[in-house]
C-alpha cells in the first residue's frame, strides 16, 4: 500500500482481516417491517454512533458488504439472530485507531449567504 503522502506499510496485507482486527466491536442497526422509516432511522444511527464514537478517540466504520452476506447466507443470519421479522439495515465495527490524524485536508473556506 502506498499512501498520498508517501508513507508505506512495511508488512504486506494479508487481506481484509487485517483492516478490522483492531476493530473488536460490531453494531448491527436492524428494524421491524413496521416501522416508519427503517432505512433513514438506522442510517442516521449509524452516522450518530460514527460521531459519538469519534468523540470517544474511537474510530468507527461502516461494513456495507456485510449487511448483503447477511441477506444471502443463512449461516450469518442464524449466527447474527435477528428478531422475526426485522431486517439489517446498517452494520458497523468500532476500534482503536492505527493512526492519528495531525492535520486535516485543506479546504477553501466556505461561501454561506443569508436570504
Amino acid at each position: 500500500f502506498q499512501a498520498e503522502d508517501g508513507i508505506r506499510d512495511v508488512e504486506r496485507s494479508r487481506g481484509l482481516g487485517d483492516v478490522y482486527k483492531r476493530q473488536p466491536i460490531l453494531i448491527l442497526l436492524h428494524a421491524g417491517k413496521k416501522a416508519a422509516s427503517p432505512i433513514e432511522d438506522c442510517a442516521i444511527a449509524s452516522e450518530n454512533i460514527m460521531l459519538g464514537a469519534s468523540t470517544l478517540g474511537l474510530g468507527a466504520t461502516i461494513i456495507g458488504y456485510f449487511i448483503r452476506a447477511w441477506k444471502y447466507s443463512k449461516k450469518i443470519k442464524k449466527l447474527v439472530n435477528l428478531p422475526e421479522k426485522h431486517t439489517l439495515y446498517s452494520c458497523l465495527s468500532v476500534g482503536i485507531p492505527a493512526y492519528n490524524f495531525r492535520r486535516l485536508v485543506p479546504r477553501p473556506e466556505p461561501k454561506i449567504f443569508f436570504i
